[in-house]
C-alpha cells in the first residue's frame, strides 16, 4: 500500500470518527432539551390539574350568574390528548340544559397547556385568534376573566331562541 493510500484512508476514518462524535453531542442536547420540556410539560399539568382548570371553572360558573337572561350560557368541557390537557368553553341556548358537546363549527375559546405554557385562543370555524401563551405561574383569574369576557362578548345573543 502507499503511503497517499494509507494517510486518505486514516483522513477518512478520522472524518468519520469526527462526525460521529458531533452526532453524538448533538442527539444528547436533543435529549437533554427533550428532558427539560417533558419536565416543564408536566409541571404545568400539575398546575392544570390543581390550580388552573379550577379556576376556569369558577370563571364560567360566575359568568353563568351574569348571563342568566341573555339567552346564551356557558359550558366547559375538559379533555386530555397525549400531554396536552385543554378546557373548550362555548355557548350553548339558555334554556337548553341537555347540550354537552360543542357542534363542531361553533365558536369557542380554548385554553391548553402546551409545551409547558398556557395558551388561550378562540376558534371560530376555520379561523383562530392567535393564542395568548403564558408561564403556568402567571396565568392567573384576571386572565381567565380577560379570556372569557372577550369570548362572550363575541358570542352573546347568537343563541337566542326564536
Amino acid at each position: 500500500m502507499t503511503e497517499q493510500f494509507q494517510r486518505r484512508l486514516a483522513a477518512a476514518r478520522d472524518r468519520a470518527a469526527a462526525e460521529k462524535q458531533r452526532a453524538e453531542k448533538q442527539a444528547a442536547v436533543e435529549r437533554q432539551t427533550m428532558e427539560q420540556l417533558a419536565g416543564l410539560q408536566r409541571a404545568a399539568l400539575r398546575q392544570w390539574q390543581k390550580r388552573i382548570f379550577p379556576l376556569i371553572r369558577q370563571v364560567v360558573e360566575t359568568a353563568n350568574k351574569e348571563l342568566r337572561g341573555s339567552g346564551t350560557r356557558l359550558i366547559v368541557a375538559e379533555d386530555y390528548v397525549r400531554v396536552i390537557a385543554f378546557a373548550d368553553i362555548f355557548g350553548a341556548p339558555e334554556g337548553n340544559l341537555g347540550v354537552t358537546k360543542r357542534p363542531r363549527h361553533d365558536p369557542h375559546l380554548r385554553v391548553s397547556v402546551e409545551g409547558g405554557e398556557i395558551a388561550t385562543m378562540i376558534l371560530h370555524g376555520n379561523s383562530t385568534s392567535s393564542p395568548k401563551r403564558m408561564l403556568p405561574a402567571n396565568f392567573q383569574l384576571q386572565q381567565v376573566e380577560d379570556a372569557v369576557a372577550e369570548f362572550v362578548e363575541g358570542i352573546v345573543g347568537t343563541h337566542v331562541t326564536k
